[in-house]
């Protein structure tokens, strides 16, 4: 056994989750984004007694359980990722690294642990999840999420990988208690049409139309002028390229988060952005999980989709409180366009899941020029 001393007290719930975890030895905690799942995880760490591998797929998650872990276990992490060093005690690896391992040396590694958390385990159905996690024997085995439902009927891999949900907390509990607080949400009619044949090529056009992108321009920079911290989300690495560029042109302190963006200059814009330097990022999907900028107050969603636990987890990033937040607002563009229409309706549903069914949805009609 490793003596852990936790070195933060938790919130009620997050006790809640630390000891049905535990008791149950296998299973997942469902929370919303903003729950402190890392805080969590280091719970369960140091109630378990064993020494621990953590689990995440993104840099941006490795370092936040990385300065969770010395904050509340007072202790370094091993890092595997891109050929760092295992620790006796507590270990932090990207999937992405076990995965290229020899299996014998994934078993050799399986072997050092008896508590295995996995970060955003919706993914675990994934064959690289999948084989990584089938290669750890250890006795605790906790997965941690905001979404545990998969939209390919895939989610019951989910529970034979870790178990069934043992512990699962809603966002109205959280508001109630002060831990979340609630945005609005906006819906923003362009008014722009195309008779394209599919979700892909929708957005192709969608992302290539200067009016439309003049109408997006507009909003970040209305939103920036008025000083709220602002995430532009799209599906496409040019367009956010294209409209940080834009507005970096028109004096906004703006940068785009892709997968172009190599590490370094990534963990810089995540920095500034939550230090108030940068007043607007354009991200990818890459901003989807890890993104933890609780001064966030505007989020964009640039381009059209309809996958309920990323709508849920995007909505989440808003809800954060963060001192001398002011309401928190989503935009949702919505194209004149049958697959738009039907995946807004689908946004619409996830957002009244979160935040109640008869929570209003306004509407702004403005037109792209």
């Amino acid at each position: 056994p490793v003596g852990f001393e936790l070195a933060l007290s938790l919130r009620d719930y997050q006790e809640e989750a630390v000891r049905a975890l535990v008791r149950h030895t296998q299973g997942t905690a469902v929370l919303p984004c903003g729950a402190g799942k890392t805080v969590i995880g280091a719970g369960a760490i140091a109630r378990a007694r064993q020494p621990a591998l953590v689990l995440v797929h993104t840099h941006d998650l490795l370092e936040q359980w990385r300065a969770t872990l010395r904050d509340a276990l007072g202790v370094e992490p091993g890092v595997i990722a891109g050929g760092s060093a295992a620790s006796d005690v507590v270990t932090i690896a990207t999937v992405q690294t076990l995965v290229n391992l020899a299996p014998a040396a994934l078993a050799e590694l399986g072997a050092r642990f008896g508590t295995l958390i996995v970060d955003e385990c919706h993914h675990v159905p994934a064959s690289t999840f999948r084989d990584v996690v089938a290669a750890m024997p250890a006795f605790y085995r906790f997965g941690l999420t905001a979404t545990p439902e998969r939209g390919d009927g895939l989610t019951p891999l989910l529970d034979l990988a870790l178990g069934a949900p043992v512990f699962q907390v809603d966002h109205a509990r959280l508001v109630e208690a002060g831990h979340l607080i609630v945005p609005e949400v906006v819906a923003v009619s362009t008014g722009v049409t195309s008779d394209a044949g599919s979700h892909t090529e929708l957005v192709a056009r969608l992302v290539r139309d200067a009016d439309r992108n003049a109408l997006l321009l507009r909003l970040i920079t209305e939103a920036t002028f008025n000083r709220h911290a602002t995430l532009v989300l799209s599906a496409r690495v040019e367009h956010c390229e294209h409209l940080a560029r834009q507005l970096c042109e028109d004096d906004v302190a703006a940068a785009a988060l892709t997968s172009r963006t190599p590490k370094a200059q990534r963990a810089a814009i995540l920095e500034a952005f939550r230090a108030g330097e940068l007043a607007a990022v354009c991200a990818t999907s890459l901003a989807d999980e890890g993104l933890d900028v609780s001064r966030l107050e505007r989020l964009i969603l640039a381009t059209p989709a309809r996958a309920e636990g990323r709508t849920i987890q995007r909505l989440g990033r808003l809800m954060r409180p963060h001192p001398g937040k002011r309401t928190p607002v989503l935009y949702d563009l919505v194209d004149d366009h049958p697959i738009a229409r039907r995946q807004h309706a689908a946004r619409r549903r996830a957002y009244r899941k979160v935040l109640g069914a008869d929570t209003p949805i306004s509407v702004l009609a403005r037109e792209a020029a």
